[in-house]
């Protein structure tokens, strides 16, 4: 976090007291108690130095300190409690030149309940990882690759991108249909509550649905029909979305698989996938996996003669010439580089 030193003393102060201290959304759904006591310090520390290098008259308001003070015996111990996070964004990536001013008016608002931990409940999918934020912003750039389609989000997780998506249709007056889903009921409980809050415009969409989704099944002959019909009937996706789905390698082969059903014979649709570069090896298999005709059933002795059709899928990397995150907060992967890979049934491109 940096103080903007560069605005003069007034306006930071008046901003900090009306925007954040007094905002009612803020008051409705407050960030950890820890965090906050970490921030007014900070806050007020800042304001202090700042009017005494500017020899400014302005005079910070009681009501900053009495939050601060406030905050003073909460303990720092033990690990953060899950609270409320609060990312502000705007949906035409407005830049205002002299940097002076900021009108909230022109911003949406994606308010989660989501973990502090890396590890909550046995799972990474409790809070919200840099390849989301990424993936989100290029979304935000380019609305039409969602506008009135019908979205399918693999590893959903607790619903940033999903509710980021159902905005910005519901902001172009063109529905589509959202599906996030994930692997984990306790996930998708979280995901299906955030994207309802009544705070985000998401919670106006007539048609998110947040389901159940074991890649794996697109690896058993026993289930790969259900969810195939699932797939291509159901949900019938125009675009499939997927962040920070690649973390361990044994990941690949079902979601390859997964992708495979999905975009097969099927040239209208295509996959964007945004991985943080953690380990060079796993996004190697990864491309590898997506590249290979035979990646996903040469090592299955499988009796269908449908479920040993080939990989055609072909990939290309995107650059839209972003390498981080705008919003503010980019968790454990900050500094970290995300790629992002469009996929699409090779037979239907040449």
């Amino acid at each position: 976090m940096e103080y903007p030193i560069q605005l003069p003393p007034e306006l930071v102060h008046d901003f900090v007291l009306n925007h954040l201290l007094l905002d009612p959304h803020l008051a409705a759904y407050p960030p950890s108690e820890q965090y906050q006591k970490t921030f007014w310090k900070w806050m007020v520390q800042n304001l202090e130095q700042h009017n005494a290098k500017e020899d400014s008259d302005v005079e910070i308001d009681s009501r900053i300190y009495d939050r601060f003070l406030a905050l003073l015996n909460i303990s720092s111990d033990g690990p953060p409690t899950q609270s409320y996070i609060t990312h502000f964004w705007d949906p035409s990536l407005r830049r205002d030149d002299n940097g002076d001013d900021v009108d909230l008016a022109w911003y949406q608002k994606t308010t989660l309940l989501e973990s502090r931990t890396m590890i909550e409940a046995g799972t990474t999918g409790m809070r919200t990882w840099l390849a989301s934020l990424v993936l989100a912003q290029y979304l935000i750039r380019h609305p039409d690759l969602v506008r009135g389609k019908r979205i399918l989000e693999l590893g959903s997780g607790i619903g940033f991108l999903g509710a980021v998506v159902a905005t910005l249709q519901v902001l172009n007056h063109e529905h589509g249909a959202v599906w996030l889903s994930d692997v984990n009921e306790t996930v998708l409980a979280r995901c299906q509550d955030n994207v309802r809050l009544p705070c985000n415009t998401s919670s106006s969409h007539p048609n998110v649905r947040c389901c159940f989704l074991d890649w794996s099944a697109a690896l058993d002959p026993d289930r790969i029909v259900a969810t195939t019909a699932l797939l291509r009937e159901e949900i019938s996706p125009h675009l499939i979305l997927g962040a920070d789905i690649v973390f361990d390698p044994s990941l690949i082969p079902p979601l390859v698989a997964v992708l495979n059903l999905a975009l097969r014979e099927n040239p209208s649709a295509s996959a964007i996938i945004a991985l943080t570069e953690r380990n060079p090896v796993t996004m190697q298999k990864f491309v590898d996996a997506i590249s290979s005709k035979y990646a996903i059933f040469g090592s299955l002795a499988v009796a269908d003669d449908a479920l040993a059709d080939s990989n055609d899928l072909s990939l290309e990397k995107v650059d839209f010439g972003v390498r981080e995150s705008a919003f503010a907060e980019g968790g454990p992967d900050a500094g970290n580089a995300v790629v992002v890979y469009k996929i699409r049934d090779g037979r239907g491109t040449n």
